[in-house]
């Protein structure tokens, strides 16, 4: 039978090595670290590093510029877009969203029979990369072409033309920048056809 000395240093060793274990698992878990054994070494895996990084993903409105860009660069051309005067110059805004406008008349032109517009819109061209900058932040629509390009049923004749002598782009600063307007339509032949062109906007005010 065990002396009460030995049995009281049995105790104290059982109680210092599960004093030891608990430590560990603590410290294993601690910051969402695990810590896995493998062979003589021991890997350290963290729950946010075991998850690949990605980069960030890009916005609806960035996927929407980038699907409608290829869109176009996928269209035949059809149209021919011209501004005037081209680079227009600045005038300082009474009201209004913006402090600048630019004036200038935007003219379409049907090169091979005619086209019916289905849609409409401005990039802007901003830090090297194009962003949608409609009053609406969306394409505008046939009835929208229509009425400021006095063009009947969004139609554009073939060998002729289509004008808005009031189309206009705003910005907050006076600087030198650039919009492009383009135009999707369908031709009489049932092809889905596009017209674009840039204008210059002038850091000069008129």
């Amino acid at each position: 039978m065990k002396s009460y000395a030995q049995t009281t240093i049995t105790l104290l060793i059982l109680s210092v090595i599960s004093s030891v274990g608990c430590q560990q698992l603590t410290a294993r878990r601690r910051g969402g670290v695990e810590r896995v054994a493998a062979g003589d070494s021991t890997l350290a895996l963290s729950a946010a590093a075991a998850a690949p990084t990605s980069a960030r993903l890009p916005s609806d409105a960035e996927r929407g510029v980038r699907a409608k860009l290829r869109q176009l660069a996928s269209l035949p051309v059809g149209l021919k877009v011209i501004h005037s005067p081209n680079p227009a110059s600045a005038r300082q805004a009474r009201r209004g969203r913006w402090a600048y406008y630019w004036p200038y008349q935007t003219t379409v032109r049907a090169i091979k029979g005619s086209v019916r517009i289905e849609e409409f819109g401005a990039l802007a061209l901003t830090e090297g990369s194009w962003g949608f900058s409609t009053v609406t932040g969306e394409p505008y629509t046939p009835r929208d072409f229509g009425e400021w390009y006095s063009c009947p049923q969004a139609v554009v004749p073939g060998g002729g033309q289509c004008s808005d002598p009031k189309n206009w782009s705003g910005r907050d600063e006076l600087q030198e920048s650039l919009t492009r307007w383009y135009f999707i339509g369908v031709d009489d032949r049932g092809r889905r056809v596009k017209g674009e062109a840039v204008i210059k906007h002038r850091a000069v005010l008129e």
